[in-house]
């Protein structure tokens, strides 16, 4: 059942949790990083270079509003 179907007319705060937050959030850096490989291999294609071993891999931590539990 829906807000308006509870006749709901003024909604001023919603809080919203995140089950499995650690699971999600290492799915979501695997994704980042074949991502980063995939523009990397795309980009030294272009020059007609290809990508080697890693020299350096740093993670970098934005502030967010968002946050699990």
């Amino acid at each position: 059942m829906g807000l308006l179907a509870l006749n709901v007319e003024n909604l001023s705060t919603a809080n919203f949790r995140i089950t499995r937050y650690a699971e999600h959030m290492h799915e979501a850096s695997e994704k980042a990083v074949l991502a980063a490989k995939n523009k990397a291999e795309r980009m030294a294609t272009t020059l007609g270079q290809t990508v080697g071993k890693a020299h350096t891999v740093e993670e970098v931590h934005l502030t967010s509003q968002w946050s699990g539990g």
